[in-house]
């Protein structure tokens, strides 16, 4: 399996001189794994995704997997050149809502007002899979979803291909008492100790959803000190997405949807404190920070 960074910034595109060793894209991730290819997200970074097979020549098909729908992981998608040419065939998946489809979510974003092209128009041959927790199979390739702790309905994948396994949280944030905080309002009604051991058994479903990841990709939107400004708001510090890497006996942890403040230096000085922290922890865990251009093999 071949793991490509296209996009790997959160929140908003941040081009500029300190950003160009991590780079500035929005959330985008090319997974190769046999003939099957996979694209994770459809931020900034898959506008040079989508010229890069533009250039090859020949028709593409792919299957893209949507974490969610918030900008984003979405707002790259109008600039994939292989969705205006015939021939080309684009399978998207994405976390079904109650009352839209992904399809609905992706025609409201090229809606006249808002973009040029309709979605409507396209001329790619697009399928369109409303997703909850399952598995999809794609020839020798297994895709299992997972919801995650976000604001909205958003999916984790957890990819399988001859016997390698890469996960991706997408916008992850620990299950905690933040939550019990919430429903204090329904006083007595669901108890302290249920509540703790409900949030305790969302914590230990996604460790097992991670699991031996020979490689998983994890939301490290802040670190250790800025979290508690942000609690509720759906992200994880590098230190929650190691914790869980450690937890889950993953081989190699790749910090990813970098906030839009964090510089080049802030990014390096994030994974040798998270390193660092690993290894006083006796785990062997590998830490680093996704990279736009980078390739992984697994």
């Amino acid at each position: 399996m071949q793991i490509k960074f296209w996009g790997v910034r959160g929140s908003i595109p941040t081009p500029g001189p300190d950003t160009v060793v991590y780079g500035g894209n929005t959330t985008c991730i090319e997974v190769r794994a046999g003939d099957t290819n996979i694209i994770l997200d459809c931020g900034t970074g898959i506008r040079e995704l989508g010229n890069h097979y533009s250039r090859l020549g020949k028709a593409v098909k792919v299957h893209i997997f949507l974490s969610h729908s918030h900008w984003d992981h979405i707002q790259g998608f109008p600039f994939f050149m292989p969705i205006y040419r015939y021939g080309n065939e684009i399978h998207i998946y994405g976390p079904a809502h109650p009352d839209r489809t992904i399809r609905d979510l992706l025609t409201l974003q090229m809606d006249g007002a808002y973009f040029p092209a309709r979605y409507f128009e396209l001329a790619a041959k697009i399928h369109h899979h409303d997703l909850r927790e399952e598995s999809v199979d794609i020839e020798d390739v297994t895709v299992h979803s997972r919801f995650m702790n976000h604001p909205i309905y958003t999916l984790g994948y957890r990819i399988h291909h001859e016997g390698k396994v890469l996960v991706y949280t997408s916008d992850n944030e620990p299950y905690s008492a933040f939550l019990y905080d919430h429903l204090k309002d329904f006083g007595d009604a669901i108890p302290a100790s249920e509540m703790e051991e409900f949030l305790a058994q969302c914590n230990r479903r996604l460790v097992d959803f991670v699991s031996d990841a020979d490689v998983v990709i994890a939301d490290a939107m802040y670190r250790t000190e800025e979290y508690p400004r942000y609690r509720g708001w759906g992200h994880s510090s590098a230190e929650h997405a190691m914790e869980l890497a450690i937890k889950a006996k993953a081989k190699k942890l790749v910090i990813w949807h970098h906030d839009p403040n964090r510089t080049d230096a802030d990014l390096e000085a994030m994974v040798r404190d998270t390193q660092a922290i690993a290894w006083s922890r006796g785990s062997k865990l590998e830490v680093v920070a996704a990279k736009e251009k980078e390739t992984l093999e697994i």
